[in-house]
């Protein structure tokens, strides 16, 4: 079993999801917490250790609850994770690669729910109100479709 992972004193943090590595040796865990309205974190899967945390504040925006990384997902390679930002109406893609966050694609409305399809070339994107929804390529260059 890994050891728990402990947060600095007087950190709040509320998880709100998570999702492995499709190799399984990293997990991905949002955050709801104090720190500038969420965050997400990989560690090994193995040890527990955490590898990079990225604050929604990194994006560009203030403290909001609205700002939550809602849902989780990677595609096949490992080498992308999305998620919605419900702040910016948009879908979030980290290149786990470089660690660091590519251009938004706005949405419109509130995202929530994300799934990638089988051959992990589109994203599907669950908004709100329902039932909204939109498909987004998962290519270098993400493109909304209805």
């Amino acid at each position: 079993m890994a050891p728990a992972v402990l947060l600095p004193p007087n950190q709040f943090s509320f998880p709100i999801g998570s999702t492995f590595s499709p190799d399984g040796t990293t997990v991905y865990v949002a955050h709801a917490g104090e720190i500038a309205g969420g965050w997400i974190d990989a560690f090994d899967a193995a040890s527990g250790t955490r590898l990079f945390s990225l604050g929604i504040a990194q994006l560009g925006f203030s403290f909001d609850f609205g700002a939550l990384p809602w849902n989780l997902q990677t595609n096949a390679a490992g080498t992308r994770l999305f998620f919605a930002h419900q702040l910016a109406n948009a879908l979030v893609t980290v290149d786990l690669t470089t660690e660091t966050v590519l251009p938004f694609l706005p949405l419109g409305a509130r995202p929530r729910a994300l799934a990638i399809n089988a051959a992990g070339d589109r994203v599907y994107v669950s908004l709100t109100p329902a039932p909204i929804r939109a498909a987004v390529r998962t290519s270098s260059r993400l493109q909304r479709r209805a």
